[in-house]
């Protein structure tokens, strides 16, 4: 099966966008931002995380720089929102990730 020529595909994509565009504008203030920060944060975190222990083994710093930019979009989307208590969790996860990354992910030897 042939892939699609670019054109097509970047209409798609361009149409995709205005439409999300749009609907983030027509949402209340506020929540067009926590949305935004959300729809970035939520797909970028999670390619790292399921790759989580190679970009720690591997010291992928760009990935991992990423992945915490991601978390802090998601934990600001909450702040945003007003909403404290899923920031509580995904904060956590910020704060256990760097020191996974510090500690190369291996555990302490006695």
């Amino acid at each position: 099966m042939p892939s699609p020529s670019p054109a097509p595909v970047s209409v798609v994509v361009s149409i995709a966008v205005a439409v999300v565009v749009g609907i983030l504008f027509a949402l209340p203030a506020g929540a067009g931002l926590a949305t935004a920060l959300h729809l970035f944060g939520y797909p970028v975190a999670l390619v790292v995380i399921v790759r989580f222990v190679p970009v720690v083994r591997e010291r992928r710093l760009t990935w991992f720089a990423v992945h915490e930019l991601a978390m802090a979009c998601i934990c600001a989307g909450f702040v945003v929102m007003g909403d404290a208590l899923p920031i509580i969790p995904n904060a956590l996860w910020l704060v256990i990730a760097a020191w996974w990354y510090s500690t190369g992910g291996r555990a302490a030897s006695p």
